[in-house]
């Protein structure tokens, strides 16, 4: 491994993909993953971790679902800990058609069905977008919000660095 972790550290990583939770389980021996559910609760104890890297997650998700995994995120962050979590920010709305695009512009969130990864994924996980103002007041919420990076995740996704 390239890095060390020491007896207080471990690595953790959960999906709904059960071929890529396969993979790591195989492949990646010191990180503990498992399967989890379309919607909370998951596995882990209140105040668990210290670090939940969560990328292109909220990209697929409603707002039930998005509001759902807020929470438990939350539930599972350690006061004081950190929230990275990616979004469709302004960059990934040039290919919306209208009536999204107005409904992002002017609501701060659109959620389309596109049946694109349907045969690969639950009908619940579809395509979200995002405006950045609508993500720090929900967000916000329960988390501090410490930064935004536009385009921060392969220059496509926006990151949103959240404190609990």
């Amino acid at each position: 491994m390239w890095w060390e972790l020491n007896e207080n550290q471990q690595l953790y990583g959960t999906d709904i993909d059960k071929e890529s939770i396969a993979w790591v389980t195989q492949n990646l021996t010191h990180v503990k993953s498992n399967v989890n559910d379309g919607l909370p609760p998951i596995k882990y104890a209140n105040n668990q971790f210290d670090l939940i890297y969560a990328i292109s997650v909220f990209t697929h998700l409603d707002e039930k679902y998005q509001n759902a995994w807020l929470d438990e995120l939350y539930r599972i962050t350690k006061p004081g800990g950190i929230a990275l979590l990616t979004f469709h920010g302004e960059h990934c709305w040039k290919t919306l058609p209208e009536p999204y695009l107005s409904e992002v512009k002017e609501k701060g969130f659109s959620y389309i069905i596109t049946g694109e990864m349907d045969h690969i994924f639950p009908k619940w996980y579809q395509a979200a977008y995002h405006h950045i103002d609508y993500v720090k007041q929900s967000f916000g919420k329960q988390f501090k919000v410490l930064k935004h990076l536009p385009r921060g995740i392969n220059n496509h996704q926006d990151l949103i660095v959240l404190q609990k």
